[in-house]
C-alpha cells in the first residue's frame, strides 16, 4: 500500500466518523426536539388543568398569578386568557375580566364561553355604572349574549341571560316581552322548568295572568328536579293573588318561606296573601316577623304601618 494512499485513507476514515458522529448527534438532537414537540400541547394543558383545579377550589388569586404566567410564556393561548378573565370576574373585578375576555375572543371569536363569561362581566359593570354609562354598557352586553346562543343555541345560561335582559330593560334600551318569550319558550326544550317560569313571568309582565298561571303550573311540575329557586313560589303567589284565588296564593308564599324561613321578603309575601285573604291579624304577625330579621325592609314598615292605622291599633 503506498504511502499516499493509506494517508488519503486515513483521511477518508476521519471524514467518515466525523460524519457520522455529526449525523448521529443530529439524530439525537432531532429526536429530542420532535420529543419536547409533541409533548408541549401536554405540557400546556396540564398547565391549564393546574389553574383550573385553583378555580374549582376557589383560589382566585393563585389562579390569576398562574394564568398571567402561561400567557406570559404563550400570548396566543386563547384559554389561558380565557380563564384569567373568569378568575378576575370571581374576584370582583370585572373592568381587568373584560380586558382578558375580550384578549380571549380576538384570539378565538368561535367559543360561546368566551362570549358568556364576556357579557356576565359586561353585566356586572353595568351593576356598577351610572345612568349614562349604562347606555353604553347594556347594548354590549346584549351582544355578547347574543352572540353565546348564536354560536351555541343549546348554551342554557346564555339564553337566561338574554331573557333576562329582556324582561329587565327598558323599551328603549332594548327590552322587549316578545323576545323574552320567543327566547323562554326555546328554553322549554334545554330546561323546562325556567323555560316555563320565565315564559310565565313575561306573560305576567303583560298582565296576562291567566297565561302566566298555565306556565307556572307546568314549571312547577319539574321543581323538584331543577335548582331550587324560591323566587318561583314568589312570582306564582302574586298571580294567584291577581287572580284572586288567596287560598292558593297562601300556601305558594308558604313554600317560598320553607325554603327561605330567614329571608324578610318571604314573610313579607306571606303577609300580602293574609292581607289579600282579608286575614288582617295573620298578615300583621307576618309584617311583624319580617321587621324582626330586618328592621329596615321598607315594604313590610310600611305594609305593617298601613296595616295597623286600619286595625285601629
Amino acid at each position: 500500500m503506498s504511502v499516499y494512499f493509506f494517508h488519503n485513507s486515513i483521511k477518508y476514515y476521519k471524514w467518515v466518523r466525523d460524519k457520522m458522529k455529526l449525523n448521529y448527534f443530529k439524530t439525537i438532537e432531532g429526536s429530542c426536539l420532535l420529543f419536547i414537540f409533541l409533548l408541549m400541547p401536554l405540557f400546556g394543558q396540564n398547565s391549564l388543568d393546574e389553574g383550573r383545579k385553583f378555580l374549582d377550589e376557589q383560589q382566585y388569586k393563585n389562579a390569576i398569578q398562574h394564568f398571567k404566567k402561561i400567557v406570559k410564556q404563550d400570548e396566543k393561548n386563547d384559554s389561558a386568557y380565557y380563564y384569567l378573565g373568569y378568575a378576575y370576574l370571581q374576584n370582583k373585578d370585572h373592568n381587568k375580566a373584560i380586558d382578558y375576555l375580550e384578549k380571549a375572543i380576538e384570539l378565538n371569536e368561535k367559543e360561546a364561553r368566551y362570549h358568556f363569561q364576556h357579557g356576565m362581566a359586561l353585566r356586572e359593570k353595568l351593576m356598577n355604572s351610572n345612568f349614562f354609562k349604562k347606555a353604553i354598557v347594556a347594548p354590549k352586553m346584549k351582544a355578547a349574549f347574543d352572540k353565546t346562543v348564536e354560536l351555541n343555541p343549546k348554551h342554557i345560561e346564555g339564553r337566561k341571560a338574554l331573557i333576562g335582559f329582556y324582561l329587565q330593560a327598558p323599551a328603549i334600551a332594548g327590552g322587549d316581552l316578545n323576545k323574552a318569550k320567543h327566547h323562554a319558550k326555546a328554553l322549554v326544550d334545554l330546561d323546562k322548568f325556567h323555560g316555563h317560569f320565565l315564559t310565565g313571568y313575561a306573560y305576567n309582565r303583560e298582565e296576562k295572568f291567566d297565561s302566566a298561571r298555565i306556565e307556572y303550573e307546568d314549571a312547577e311540575k319539574y321543581f323538584e328536579n331543577s335548582p331550587k329557586d324560591p323566587a318561583f313560589f314568589n312570582a306564582f303567589g302574586y298571580v294567584l293573588i291577581e287572580l284572586k284565588e288567596y287560598d292558593l296564593a297562601i300556601e305558594k308564599f308558604k313554600k317560598q318561606l320553607e325554603m327561605v324561613p330567614n329571608d324578610a321578603n318571604s314573610h313579607d309575601s306571606l303577609g300580602d296573601g293574609y292581607r289579600a285573604a282579608g286575614k288582617l291579624d295573620l298578615a300583621l304577625s307576618e309584617y311583624k316577623k319580617a321587621l324582626e330579621i330586618d328592621p329596615d325592609f321598607k315594604p313590610s314598615k310600611k305594609n305593617y304601618k298601613e296595616l295597623k292605622k286600619q286595625l285601629g291599633e
